[in-house]
């Protein structure tokens, strides 16, 4: 099973979330939930999935998370 760590750009380089399994776009909102069960809700859009590193990049639009 592969799951994703989120990071959001200038955010330090440390992830948002860990072990992510779940993802919702919903217009100007990403929703990721991880495996177990956290939720995050970032106001901003996705920029890149990479399946290979198992990484989410998104960018933010305010301090939202």
């Amino acid at each position: 099973m592969c799951l994703a760590a989120a990071y959001v750009v200038g955010g330090g380089g440390e992830p948002i979330l860990e072990e992510v399994s779940y993802m919702q776009l919903d217009g100007d909102r990403v929703q990721i939930v991880n495996f177990s069960g956290e939720k995050k809700v970032i106001q901003g859009r996705l920029i890149e999935v990479d399946f290979f590193a198992e990484t989410l990049l998104l960018e933010q639009n305010n301090a939202s998370t």
